[in-house]
This record gives structure tokens, C-alpha cells and sequence, in this order.
């Protein structure tokens, strides 16, 4: 079931709970570059659950938005089981050169309730980096009704890396 997604609902975890500042500068490094590669790839890899088996990640597409992976699943959109009745998934980056696995991250689950000012401005997002979309002004209508909103927030302490991102 969705719910309204709210900033305050679920804590920054690249931020200190007593000083709203980077919580460790090698966490904050850690965020930043998976900031950087999901930024860099319209595809990652999404398993679901914790622990998850990155092994049976699925490719989704998504959009870096506000410090988040946001993407659409279900319906006439990507598979993604579970998702929706998820609070933790597991995603694996690519460096966009190499192609090779570059980082892993847990992340939180934020799925984001149909029309709510969130998943508008979330939407708004990712409309537009849909690519090959059959009907981009029917797409909000239709996701409302058959798909899941999310945005996947990485955990500043459970990143990978796997290799140095190539900036």
C-alpha cells in the first residue's frame, strides 16, 4: 500500500541525527559516488529485500533525483516483485565506460502515494527520462492507476564500491 512520502518520514542516512551533517567523511564519499554513477546511467540492478541476492538483481531504468534512485515499476512499466511491499532493496551500479560492476548500496524504500505533491514532482522527473515512452501525457494517468512510484534512498553506511568511479 502506498503512503504519502514525506522528507521528515525517513531519516537522511548520509546525515548525522544530531547535527543534520555528513555523518562520516568517508560515508559521505561513498554517497557521493553512487550519487555520481547513478547520475552517469539511465540502468541499474534492483534486488529486493535484505539481504538481498544481488546476484538475482533485475535491470530497471531510472532517473538521480533529489538524492534518490526514482523509478516506475509494475503495470505496463518495468517488473520489479516485491518492490512495493518493500522497505529495503539492494541496487548495483555500473561505471558507464567499463560497463562493470562499480558499487553496491542498500537503500530505503520510499514508495510514493499517486498524486501527492511528492510523487507529482517525482513523476515530473521521470517522464521526461523515459525513453522510447509510447504516450508521455498519458503516463502519469497510467502509472497512477497500474504502478508504484519509488525512490530507492542509499544508506551512506552500507555502500560498496567496487571500483573508483571514472570521473
Amino acid at each position: 500500500m502506498a503512503v504519502a512520502c514525506q522528507a521528515a518520514d525517513v531519516p537522511d542516512p548520509a546525515t548525522s541525527p544530531a547535527t543534520g551533517s555528513p555523518a562520516d567523511p568517508v560515508e559521505a564519499s561513498a554517497l557521493a559516488a553512487v550519487a555520481m554513477l547513478a547520475e552517469r546511467s539511465a540502468l541499474c540492478w534492483v534486488a529486493v529485500g535484505e539481504p538481498a541476492d544481488v546476484d538475482a538483481a533485475r535491470p530497471v531504468w531510472h532517473h538521480w533525483y533529489d538524492g534518490a534512485i526514482c523509478l516506475v515499476v509494475g503495470g505496463d512499466e518495468q517488473p520489479l516483485p516485491g518492490l512495493a511491499e518493500a522497505s529495503r532493496a539492494t541496487v548495483v551500479l555500473r561505471d558507464l565506460i567499463t560497463r562493470t560492476r562499480a558499487a553496491t548500496a542498500l537503500v530505503h524504500v520510499q514508495v510514493i502515494a499517486p498524486w501527492t505533491p511528492a510523487w507529482v514532482e517525482t513523476v515530473g522527473v521521470l517522464v521526461p527520462a523515459r525513453l522510447n515512452h509510447p504516450d508521455p501525457l498519458a503516463a502519469p494517468e497510467r502509472w497512477a492507476a497500474a504502478s508504484t512510484v519509488a525512490r530507492l534512498v542509499p544508506r551512506a553506511d552500507a555502500i560498496r564500491l567496487l571500483a573508483p568511479p571514472r570521473r
